[in-house]
């Protein structure tokens, strides 16, 4: 199953599978338009500066041996993921946590592929909203 998945997310890298959905976030875009403001940038923003946290604590629960942390911190990623239309970091981070549930501690590689995901994620984020990667209080 490991490797069937590995193969998924190695075949988004070549652009095949769908790797962003935007379309809540166009979606809150056009309606903060309407009033002057951006939920958008918001959301990507907090996006962009809690996951790093949460793929470090995932790592961290992984070397650990911790099923329970690598099953909270990937249902957190997963959530999180799936609030920007990172389908295949959500899915990812699904997977990781079902293979905790199941006792599978040792995806330290998954962790690596999230993180190298989350950084293309986040450049396709930019270009589409520039106004995230601007300095606010959120």
């Amino acid at each position: 199953m490991v490797e069937t998945f590995a193969s998924t997310v190695h075949a988004a890298s070549a652009g095949e599978p769908v790797r962003l959905d935007l379309t809540i976030l166009r979606q809150l875009a056009a309606i903060g338009i309407a009033h002057g403001a951006d939920p958008a940038g918001d959301v990507v923003r907090l996006f962009m500066r809690n996951t790093p946290r949460r793929i470090a604590e995932l790592t961290s629960a992984i070397n650990r041996g911790d099923a329970a942390g690598i099953e909270r911190a990937a249902h957190a990623l997963a959530g999180g993921c799936g609030q920007v239309g990172a389908r295949q970091m959500s899915h990812l981070a699904g997977f990781i946590e079902q293979e905790a549930q199941a006792g599978v501690t040792t995806n330290v590689h998954l962790a690596r592929i999230l993180l190298r995901e989350f950084e293309i994620v986040c450049q396709a984020l930019l270009r589409t909203f520039p106004t995230a990667g601007e300095p606010t209080g959120v």
